[in-house]
């Protein structure tokens, strides 16, 4: 006999929440200061390396069913998630009031030494997935905030929500910043003098609320679903890489590059987020028609094996289902196909085809009883709301300022790339009322999704005299920032 019809009131409540807080944070520095510093038939290299990764999944379920046959008794389920990430960064390398000399003994030998390298390089990544899911056969009630920073400082779940909500910044940042530099240092070189920030800084987020009310019984159930979501996402970061001296030129040279003289400044600030918002309410009070249609199609189409089942011996009458990922033939994922041949063969049931092949038939699910709608006042009602904030903020300083360079090629590069990459899908959905016309059946939903990028790259030499013996003088700046969505 089908099972799930109760007799009597059958009270259920299923409550959950989760709070979570992730906090990573990073400040690495390698620096040669005050000093004077030679590499004979070698390298002076000052790097510093900084990489702060958070991978966080919050998954939240809360199911209640109950109820009674005749539409009474309380059921509710309501499951709630904070969950905040917030990565701080730093990375800088430099030559302060330093004198360097590298040199190389042998030129023409492939150990390539003879370079001054000031090298700054940082990776910030958070990857988070929130999921909030509530069922109930009455009311059902899911909230999610969701919170990723990058470069931004700690705030209060207030702040937070008010700077999502409104696009505030009452939140202070602190960059994830790369600093790479040669400040009022004299630098000797054989071969290549290079100072030069990489900034990678990336939230991958994925975000889901849905609430779910489905009321089924012979008479008398609603139902209601209310989901809300709040997601912000916010980057904030620059690299920056410069040779600067404080005094004016004379004739001495500061920078003596047997090749080349590069400052270059690159940048990568990215957000990609998925967020979705689901409120479904149903009330179906149909004097019991589709518990009986639902228990004879179970029975009509009782299958034998799956696509799954590989070799059988498979007798005529009997059902084969589909799987849901099935690519061995022709034939719809997840229905089931009756044999219809003569006699009973060996056959690979994960190779066949199915469809448009006498040897099997497609098998349709028929109402044994037909659907005339609900009898009763069937009262449904489904609200949503969404709102996401996609915030990114970054920029990239290249630059040579007061000084007398002399090398075989000078290159000057800032390389900025700022970019939003955002799906946001919103529904509300409710279903009920009777077939006389009565019932209130009511769905609303509301979204807000904002989505800002601020970049710049500048590249630049000040007050200097650069000369380059073979090569070319190059001061380049670009910005490929964008936003899909």
């Amino acid at each position: 006999m089908p099972e799930g019809v109760n007799l009597s009131s059958s009270d259920a409540v299923a409550i959950g929440a989760i709070v979570v807080r992730n906090d990573a944070r990073s400040d690495v520095m390698a620096k040669i200061e005050n000093a004077a510093v030679t590499a004979l038939d070698g390298n002076v290299s000052v790097s510093a390396t900084e990489d702060t990764t958070i991978i966080a999944t919050t998954d939240a379920t809360a199911t209640a069913s109950g109820g009674s046959a005749y539409g009474t008794g309380m059921v509710i389920g309501a499951s709630g998630i904070v969950a905040t990430n917030m990565v701080l960064s730093q990375a800088d390398a430099y030559l302060d009031n330093s004198i360097v000399t590298a040199s190389d003994a042998d030129d023409l030998d492939a150990d390539q030494f003879g370079n001054v390298i000031v090298d700054a390089q940082n990776t910030s990544l958070i990857d988070a997935t929130v999921l909030n899911s509530v069922t109930s056969g009455d009311t059902s009630a899911g909230v999610t905030l969701a919170f990723n920073t990058v470069g931004w400082q700690a705030q209060n779940i207030l702040f937070q929500a008010l700077d999502a909500l409104i696009s505030t910044d009452i939140g202070t940042e602190q960059k994830a910043g790369m600093h790479a530099y040669a400040f009022d240092s004299t630098l000797t070189a054989d071969g290549d003098v290079k100072v030069t920030a990489n900034s990678e800084a990336q939230i991958n987020a994925d975000v889901g609320n849905e609430a779910a009310a489905a009321a089924a019984a012979l008479y008398g159930a609603s139902s209601a679903a209310i989901s809300g979501l709040l997601a912000s996402n916010m980057v904030s970061s620059e690299a920056d890489a410069y040779i600067h001296y404080t005094a004016d030129m004379d004739s001495n040279l500061d920078v003596d590059a047997g090749v080349a003289v590069t400052v270059q400044a690159n940048e990568k600030a990215e957000i990609s987020a998925s967020t979705r918002m689901l409120a479904k309410g149903s009330s179906t009070n149909d004097a019991g028609t589709s518990l009986i249609n639902n228990f004879a199609d179970a029975l009509l189409t009782e299958y034998h094996y799956t696509t799954n089942s590989g070799t059988q011996k498979v007798k005529p009458l009997e059902m084969v289902r589909l799987a849901d990922n099935y690519t061995g033939g022709t034939g719809a994922p997840g229905v089931v196909y009756m044999y219809n041949g003569a006699d009973e063969s060996n056959l690979n049931l994960g190779n066949q085809n199915y469809a448009g092949n006498p040897l099997w038939v497609r098998f349709e699910a028929v109402d044994i009883v037909p659907a005339f709608g609900n009898i009763s006042d069937s009262n449904s009602a489904a609200v949503g709301g969404l709102v996401v904030r996609n915030d990114v903020r970054g920029g990239v300083d290249a630059s040579i300022e007061k000084a007398k360079i002399e090398a075989a090629a000078l290159n000057v590069n800032a390389l900025e790339n700022a970019t939003i990459t955002a799906q946001t899908l919103s529904a509300a959905e409710a279903s009920g009322g009777s077939a006389f016309g009565t019932g209130t059946v009511i769905a609303g939903n509301g979204t807000a999704a904002t989505n800002l990028v601020l970049s710049h790259a500048d590249a630049w030499v000040n007050y200097s005299d650069i000369t380059t013996t073979v090569g070319d003088i190059k001061v380049d700046a670009r910005n490929t920032s964008m936003v899909l969505v």
